[in-house]
């Protein structure tokens, strides 16, 4: 499951830009998606991709993280001795940074043609695995079904080899003439020149037999990991090969500091250090002491020092780890946040809340940096003011707190059963008035609402309101909600009671905002947008989706900052955007 993926975009901040301007990734650093790679090109400046694309740099030896770029589809990246850097995509495109990637600029792309755009990853001809940075100007590219492309030159001119090996899953190369492959069918492959060629080393007619990992420290020495646990040695450049342990599991990734100090990581949080050149191998870091730890990955390794490393994927501590004492300790780069379920900015200043599933954070720069000031649980907030926080959730739960969240009062929302409330909706229409709505455990609806800042709540027994959730308030008596039931409901009088509208949707109404009495706008499932000039007497509709060739994700969010500018969020982590009042949109 990805982490810290925003269940609600404020807009807001979109519309401020200019239409050129980029999303930046505001905390934590490191984010939370799954690490790839961890490369250091020296003991302080070093390197990090993480998927969906994002390389992340460190100029204090992993203290601390910036976001350099993201790069769809990411493969894989690698750094040459002299510290050129190469960053290959999926499609095959690679971008080059001659200055130990300060800068970075596309050099190459693969020539093969992308179909368009779909969910999931589109069907490449060729479907690019591994980068090799052999030197500044020499670099070797590697499919999965066996295409070798080698430059000699940055990047700028290519020669191209089908090397008719099939079922690519490793490789490596210690030259720009010798490299070495392995394959899904327990084979491994070798070129002395630059990959025009190749000849079958070995094979294993067993299953399974998968070579996931390939590392070479020289012409001659190497090591070869077979599926699930069996570390292989050569000395003779893969001639020949010798089990060292058939207890080491699924190695992914080595890295060597000398002939002789080595470490390497693996599934299950696994890392093993090396002092006799890969003869033996201890088990060091967290599955030392804790045991095996089922659902995590390390995908890459990287020492600076004998006593400072990273490793790096998926983990229950983060997706990036650092060690100072030669393994035996690691500590996440960043704090675990949990999933982010709402963010509020009041009056859009500095201060500004996110609720998470590991507790409140709050930020009073402007979201550059936040801390988690109070251990509350909810799935719904809303901050009337910068000082007003109110949290709704399971059991019929809503907790208040008046001073920045340091003191809290909880008061339960009673249900008509005994199972209790699930609450699924919240709303601070004003610092006293507000509403909240849920589920009696599935069984019934309830909407409650509250005239004294969340203090107390009276209970609503009008049962005609079917499950009202997004709320959206354009002053204390006049509102706006979506039903579970597909419906767009209205207040007059400050919530007593609601009018169904007639807004005919084939969809869910997913969420709704109204700048004023008259104008709003909703959007559903299917990423319609719902327009109204008449208070929700009548709509008319738009498709958010018309400027695209690709199909968007399902609408989500949708937030206006007058009558013309706003943007929809769907769930495929798209924005769009409107400066028309939702006739076109971008």
């Amino acid at each position: 499951m990805k982490q810290l993926f925003l269940s609600l975009i404020y807009c807001f901040f979109v519309l401020s830009l200019p239409a050129q301007a980029q999303w930046q990734w505001l905390n934590p650093t490191t984010t939370t998606y799954s690490g790839q790679v961890v490369r250091f090109v020296d003991a302080d400046h070093g390197f990090f991709l993480q998927e969906l694309g994002m390389l992340l740099r460190t100029n204090n030896a992993g203290l601390s993280w910036q976001e350099v770029h993201i790069y769809p589809d990411a493969a894989d990246l690698d750094f040459s001795p002299q510290g050129t850097g190469y960053l290959l995509t999926r499609p095959g495109v690679l971008w080059r940074s001659p200055d130990g990637g300060r800068t970075w600029s596309r050099v190459s792309g693969a020539p093969q043609t992308l179909p368009p755009y779909s969910y999931g990853y589109p069907q490449l001809q060729h479907t690019y695995i591994k980068v090799h940075a052999i030197s500044a100007d020499t670099v070797v590219e590697v499919a999965a079904d066996g295409l070798v492309r080698h430059s000699m030159d940055g990047g700028r001119h290519w020669q191209q080899f089908e090397s008719g090996v099939t079922r690519v899953l490793s490789s490596s190369f210690v030259s720009g003439r010798v490299g070495f492959l392995g394959t899904g069918e327990g084979r491994i492959y070798k070129t002395i020149n630059g990959g025009a060629a190749w000849t079958k080393l070995s094979e294993v007619a067993y299953f399974p037999s998968e070579i996931n990992m390939l590392h070479f420290l020289t012409p001659r020495i190497g090591f070869a990991h077979r599926e699930h646990s069996d570390l292989l040695r050569t000395a003779d450049g893969g001639l020949t090969w010798a089990l060292v342990s058939s207890r080491l599991e699924d190695i992914n990734e080595m890295h060597f500091l000398s002939s002789t100090v080595g470490f390497a990581a693996g599934g299950y949080a696994t890392i093993y250090s090396t002092t006799d050149g890969g003869l033996t191998w201890t088990l060091i870091g967290p599955a030392a002491t804790s045991g095996f730890i089922g659902g995590t990955n390390l995908r890459s390794v990287r020492f600076t020092s004998p006593t400072t490393g990273y490793v790096a994927g998926r983990t229950t501590r983060g997706p990036l780890l650092r060690t100072t004492d030669g393994g035996r300790t690691w500590l996440p780069t960043s704090p675990m946040m949990g999933n982010i379920l709402a963010v509020n900015f009041p009056g859009h200043g500095l201060i500004g809340y996110a609720m998470s599933t590991t507790g409140l954070m709050k930020t009073t720069d402007g979201g550059d940096s936040w801390g988690i000031v109070a251990q509350v649980g909810g799935n719904q907030m809303s901050c009337p003011d910068a000082n007003t926080v109110v949290i709704a959730g399971g059991g019929g739960n809503v907790a208040r707190s008046g001073d920045g969240g340091r003191t809290w009062t909880t008061t339960i929302i009673p249900g008509r059963y005994s199972f209790g409330n699930n609450l699924v909706a919240l709303h601070m229409a004003t610092s006293q008035i507000g509403y909240v709505a849920g589920e009696d455990n599935s069984l019934g609806q309830v909407l409650a609402r509250t005239a004294d800042g969340g203090r107390t709540w009276q209970v609503n027994s009008n049962t005609s309101m079917n499950g009202l959730r997004h709320f959206n308030f354009v002053n204390a008596s006049t509102g706006f909600a979506t039903s579970a039931y597909r419906g767009v409901y209205k207040t007059t009088d400050s919530g007593q009671s609601w009018q169904l509208l007639n807004v005919i949707s084939y969809s869910t109404i997913k969420d709704l905002h109204f700048v004023d009495e008259q104008v709003g706008y909703a959007v559903d499932d299917y990423g319609t947008v719902y327009k109204t000039t008449n208070s929700g007497t009548s709509w008319t509709t738009t498709q958010v989706n018309n400027s695209r060739t690709y199909a968007m994700g399902h609408g989500e969010h949708i937030r206006f900052l007058d009558r013309n500018n706003g943007c929809v969020q769907d769930d495929n982590a798209s924005v769009f955007r409107t400066t028309d009042g939702g006739r076109t949109w971008t």
